[in-house]
């Protein structure tokens, strides 16, 4: 006689697709506005203009990120599932590589616009750009790769079922 056993007692649960979801929104947002639109925006506007525009448009979505990552950070915390399985440290990268870029690197940048400022203190916007934009990235991949563990998380608690 033939049949189906299921082993595992649980669908993901809740928590597990919220997070997924959170994740999903963190990631797709810094790489649509970092990349996409900061590409449009600087191929249609002078540089200045576009320089100013995603100057505004980062701190707002700094605030978004920030906002994001304590949702996902409270969630890993209060999911016993998540708790028991997922570090936060990856959110802690992420959440570090923000906050230095947002109230450090970004703020140094505007000041290093102007000619007088940059000679006095020697240093060149492209390298805090780049500095910037590899900060932006680490936040972007911590969150990225913490969502992937999230995903395997969720593979191992579907049921499975096997022919007796």
């Amino acid at each position: 006689m033939t049949g189906s056993v299921t082993h595992s007692t649980a669908s993901p649960s809740a928590a597990l697709i919220w997070g997924q979801w959170l994740v999903s929104a963190y990631v797709v947002w810094h790489w649509a506005l970092g990349y996409v639109t900061g590409g449009v925006l600087f191929g249609l506007l002078p540089s200045g203009v576009a320089g100013q525009l995603m100057a505004h448009l980062l701190q707002a979505a700094y605030f978004g990120a920030f906002v994001g990552l304590i949702a996902l950070w409270a969630l890993g915390w209060r999911a016993r599932e998540i708790r028991r399985h997922r570090s936060p440290f990856w959110l802690l990268v992420a959440f570090v590589a923000l906050t230095l870029n947002a109230m450090w690197v970004s703020p140094l940048m505007t000041t290093l616009k102007q000619p007088e400022t940059m000679l006095y203190w020697g240093m060149n916007f492209s390298f805090w750009h780049g500095v910037s934009q590899f900060l932006y990235l680490v936040s972007w991949g911590a969150v990225a790769w913490w969502g992937l563990s999230l995903m395997r998380l969720s593979r191992q608690s579907r049921p499975t079922t096997t022919s007796v």
